[in-house]
This record gives structure tokens, C-alpha cells and sequence, in this order.
């Protein structure tokens, strides 16, 4: 059986992932086998930031990166 990350890279679909380099929820290993096994997904790796602060108090930024992953998707 194919692995979820082999169907998502043979179906061409567009990967962005945000991930904290403290998060300990999820390893930042998970990314790295993303960007791996997707070689073009779009793996943004936050410095200083874990599973929650990624997002939580970078709201601006944050979105500014959302603006970019929809404009680029269009």
C-alpha cells in the first residue's frame, strides 16, 4: 500500500508546511520526511517557535504567508 506522502506527491497537489523548530507535539522530523518524500512541497520551518507559538503571536506574518501560498495557488 502506498504511503498518504507517496499518493499526495503522485497527485501533484500543492504542500505548504508551517512547523515550529521547538515544537514537541510534532517532531520536526515529520516535515523533513515531507519535504522528502515531496520534494516540492514548501517546508517553512519557524525558528524559536513551538507546536502553538508558530502561529500565536506571528498573526501578521502568518498571514502574510497565507496571502503568498494562495497567490501562488492561483
Amino acid at each position: 500500500m502506498e504511503s498518504y506522502l507517496e499518493v499526495i506527491n503522485k497527485a501533484g497537489v500543492e504542500v505548504f508546511v508551517i512547523h515550529g523548530d521547538r515544537d514537541q507535539v510534532v517532531p520536526v522530523e515529520c516535515s523533513n520526511n515531507i519535504r522528502m518524500a515531496v520534494p516540492e512541497a514548501q517546508v517553512n520551518i519557524i525558528k524559536n517557535s513551538d507546536h502553538s507559538s508558530v502561529l500565536l503571536g506571528r498573526e501578521k506574518d502568518f498571514t502574510l504567508y497565507l496571502q503568498h501560498v494562495w497567490a501562488a495557488s492561483s
